[in-house]
């Protein structure tokens, strides 16, 4: 996942907001692995690596869109939620494919 440090730099964002961006990664890979893991198993891995490959990729090229430290801060946390998706689902899906091979 990119963190977007000298872009936050640039538009003014606080201590306390670029503390909360570095962090929102691993909170969210520790808050939402369960409940990703628990839906893949019903849906499907795969659906669940593209979606969250996909969103987490289009919300890194939405950070050019944006101009405000706040709405900086609301992606990287929509982001970290996505790749969190993306990095559980990828996981268990290598350790299928690596483990039957």
């Amino acid at each position: 996942m990119v963190f977007p440090f000298p872009y936050a730099v640039v538009l003014g964002t606080s201590f306390v907001q670029m503390g909360l961006m570095r962090s929102a990664r691993n909170l969210c890979q520790n808050v939402f692995q369960v409940g990703w893991v628990g839906l893949s198993e019903k849906l499907g891995k795969r659906v669940f690596v593209l979606i969250g490959y996909m969103l987490s990729g289009f919300l890194t090229v939405s950070y050019l869109i944006f101009q405000a430290s706040l709405q900086l801060l609301i992606l990287v946390i929509l982001q970290s939620v996505f790749w969190s998706v993306y990095l559980t689902q990828n996981f268990e899906f290598n350790q299928l494919i690596f483990s039957t091979s």
